[in-house]
Order: structure tokens, then sequence, then C-alpha cells
């Protein structure tokens, strides 16, 4: 989520200097749009560049402030292998200091 603000962001600046007061309203309503998409409570919203987003309310640890994360659908798959790669290889790992 930071990051596509970011994003937005930095695109927004990086025209600020060249466009007109009416170029650089529409750009703030798009940039408030997906920024209402992504905290609505709405698990999953599509971008205007077709990306699939996947958004997940974790509560904080010593906290009474939830953390809010949206990522997209293939990186949220990538992190899955990466999870379930990890998985096994803690567990062969643990298999072969145990003799299990």
């Amino acid at each position: 989520m930071k990051k596509a603000l970011v994003v937005i962001s930095l695109a927004l600046l990086a025209t600020a200097c060249s466009s007109t007061p009416e170029e650089k309203a529409q750009a703030q309503a798009e940039k408030d749009e997906l920024i209402s998409k992504a905290t609505e409570n709405k698990k999953t919203f599509v971008s205007e560049k077709g990306n699939k987003y996947i958004c997940t309310t974790k509560r904080q640890i010593g906290s009474h402030f939830n953390k809010r994360r949206c990522i997209t659908a293939e990186a949220k798959k990538k992190e899955q292998e990466e999870a379930k790669k990890a998985m096994r290889s803690l567990d062969r790992s643990w298999h072969n200091h145990t003799g299990g």
C-alpha cells in the first residue's frame, strides 16, 4: 500500500511542473479514488492499470491500531510459494538434525 502511494505521489510530482490546474485536479481526483478503494473494507480491488490487489488487515501486537496491507495477486502468490519452500527447508533440516 505504501509503495503504491509512493509511486502515485512520484508520478504526480513528475507531471506537476508541466500540467495545467485542470490536469492537476484530475490527477488528484484519481489519486483520491485509488486511496479510497484501498482503504474501504474491500478485500480485493483492481487498479486502473488492471492489477488486482488483495488487501489484508492484521492486528498489531501491543497496539490498538490495525495494519492494512495491499499487494498484487501475483506478489501474494509468490510470497506463499516462498513461505512453503522455507517451511519445507526447515522441515528437512529438522529431520537431519534429529535423525527423524
